[in-house]
């Protein structure tokens, strides 16, 4: 519509222009020649501007001045055509800068919209709750900003171009930043304060080679408590030959289950059924690092005695272990920690 009626307009312009300088009488008086010196014409033309128009139809010449609503060369309820026409509230001006008041609409060079306006092109600016189409336009609140970097209010979405969303908003390309998100909950406290477990457990697969010695007991107790679970293997990185006493620092390797030799795991958030006492924990995590100190240790041939220690500055990853190749997989962000703990129970022997 826009295009097709700027081309008209040119048209117009082009057709008066060749009307008044190619052709027509050279006399005075008549219909688009000079008026007569007391600024008059023959009847029923109008002196307008020196020329001779017919006033009665509604057309124009170049140049015409609009009355409130009015436009081009007539008074109220006419339409200025050509040639930078100004209209009044409510009028429109199709070409050439022109100006629209209160809710009126600019179409083309700049043109300025009123509050709830639409601006089309040119750096238009739209009102609050308006829509600012081209050209770094401007959206108010909860509006929508669609190219060149619009901004959205709150609640409101910024499409293209770094557009940034407010709080719960979406921002969808080009860095946008998105409000505040969820957060993730753990099984584990990010830390235990708990030195001691409870309801502690030895044993010894004694007699077996390789062998391995096991202390189990409550870190965190409750309806579903956390569970300490220290297992310790022979022929394995942190015991080459025998399980022995002294203090160990955690490798790479018993981060691994696969691997650990000394393999300390939580059992957070466990169900432990009564009747085969097997643990069935919610999130499982296993120790990545920290000290071990083994001050006593079960007899590996009759698998009984003492196993006793400490362990200090433990840190631990969410992991899962596949029961067939015993393949630990961390998962998850939830890590924890425990500090310091003590432990020393009387060992069975298991086989």
């Amino acid at each position: 519509m826009r295009s097709s009626s700027i081309r008209s307009g040119v048209g117009a312009v082009f057709l008066l222009a060749l009307a008044s300088c190619g052709g027509g009488s050279s006399g005075q008086g008549g219909l688009r020649q000079a008026c007569y010196p007391n600024a008059t014409c023959n009847a029923p033309l109008t002196c307008i501007s020196n020329v001779c128009v017919d006033s009665s139809g509604g057309g124009g010449g170049g140049g015409g001045t609009a009355g409130r609503g009015g436009g081009g060369n007539t008074g109220t309820g006419g339409v200025g055509n050509t040639g930078g026409a100004a209209a009044g509230t409510g009028g429109v001006g199709n070409t050439g800068g022109a100006a629209a008041g209160t809710g009126g609409v600019g179409n083309t060079g700049g043109a300025t919209a009123g509050t709830g306006g639409v601006g089309n092109t040119g750096g238009a600016a739209a009102g609050r709750g308006g829509g600012g189409n081209t050209g770094g336009a401007a959206a108010g609140r909860g509006g929508g900003g669609n190219t060149g970097g619009a901004a959205a209010g709150r609640g409101g979405g910024g499409n293209t171009g770094g557009a940034a969303a407010g709080t719960g908003g979406v921002g969808n390309t080009g860095g946008a930043a998105a409000g505040a998100g969820g957060t993730t909950t753990c099984a584990s406290p990010t830390s235990y304060t708990q030195t001691t477990i409870s309801g502690a457990l030895g044993q010894t697969t004694g007699g077996l080679s390789p062998y391995a010695e096991n202390v189990q007991g409550t870190l965190l107790p409750g309806s579903t408590p956390d569970i300490l679970d220290i297992e310790l293997y022979s022929t394995m990185t942190d015991f080459p030959a025998d399980i022995t006493t002294g203090t160990f620092h955690l490798t790479a390797d018993d981060g691994q289950y696969l691997t650990c030799g000394i393999c300390i795991l939580i059992n957070a958030k466990s169900t432990v059924d009564s009747s085969t006492g097997a643990i069935t924990p919610q999130a499982l995590y296993l120790a990545n690092s920290g000290t071990l100190t083994l001050t006593s240790v079960a007899d590996k041939t009759t698998g009984t005695g003492t196993i006793a220690g400490s362990i200090s500055n433990l840190t631990f990853r969410e992991v899962t272990i596949d029961s067939g190749t015993f393949e630990s997989t961390v998962v998850g962000t939830c890590t924890t920690s425990l500090p310091s703990l003590t432990f020393s129970v009387t060992s069975t022997n298991v086989q």
